[in-house]
């Protein structure tokens, strides 16, 4: 179920500038804001937004703002650009203890060199699940997948169960060798049985470069900025990753260090 496009089953898909914001609520699995399951060749979603609560009640897997499910064969390739999601997703383990959820792709099927791009992508809504496989973007990416993350980033809380596997930005990549995530930064809390971090994942190996590994907020004006490691501000959007020319100019910007 998804609030533009339940289903694509061949051929190529491409959605451009879609919105939804209705809150969404399904017994079944695989339900997003605007995509609910793909198996095209190609599928392209370029500056589609998500603001509806999105949450499936039963005990069925695959939840997201933006696609729910990928499950298209080998060399499949999948791309989401200028993405975000705002609705709070909530999701529910299936009955291998899996909930693959997250604010922009639920659950990228197992297929040789299937290729994932995720970029200038951003999630705010909180992300919620009672199984494995919680992520901020990316709820998990099956062996032999190919995942690059570029240019991203989460503000939203992530939180599994007792016992679930909660990544920062990408829940559980299963070959996390083929999985690059570039210029990207996280300011959102982690909270399950087992947690890694940008830092942690990093140090496991996973290829991570150029990203901030969190940020401190602070309130100017009225607005919430994120304040990098060099003492520049990013607002909330970070479509770009980046610091905003508006918040690099603010005078008044306090100075924060890293905690130790």
């Amino acid at each position: 179920m998804g609030g533009f496009v339940g289903n694509v089953s061949a051929g190529t898909a491409t959605l451009t500038g879609c919105t939804n914001t209705a809150d969404i609520t399904s017994t079944k699995g695989n339900v997003a804001g605007i995509l609910g399951d793909t198996s095209s060749s190609s599928t392209v979603l370029t500056n589609c937004h998500n603001t509806g609560d999105i949450e499936c009640t039963g005990s069925l897997a695959q939840v997201a703002g933006i696609v729910a499910t990928c499950r298209a064969e080998a060399y499949a390739v999948i791309t989401i650009k200028k993405c975000s999601n705002e609705g709070n997703i909530t999701g529910k383990a299936n009955s291998s203890g899996n909930s693959n959820t997250a604010g922009i792709l639920g659950w990228l099927s197992n297929k040789e060199s299937k290729t994932l791009t995720i970029e200038e992508c951003s999630n705010s809504g909180a992300i919620t699940a009672t199984g494995n496989n919680v992520g901020s973007l990316l709820g998990q990416a099956g062996a032999g997948t190919i995942v690059n993350v570029f240019n991203s980033c989460n503000t939203g809380n992530v939180t599994g169960g007792s016992e679930s596997d909660v990544r920062t930005l990408c829940g559980k990549v299963f070959s996390p060798e083929n999985c690059t995530m570039k210029n990207c930064w996280n300011a959102g809390t982690l909270t399950g049985g087992t947690t890694k971090t940008l830092e942690e994942m990093e140090a496991a190996g996973q290829a991570i470069e150029d990203c901030e590994k969190y940020r401190i907020s602070t309130n100017v004006g009225g607005t919430t900025y994120y304040v990098k490691a060099d003492g520049t501000l990013t607002s909330t959007s970070c479509s770009s990753a980046t610091a905003s020319p508006t918040a690099q100019r603010l005078p008044t910007a306090p100075h924060r260090h890293r905690p130790s």
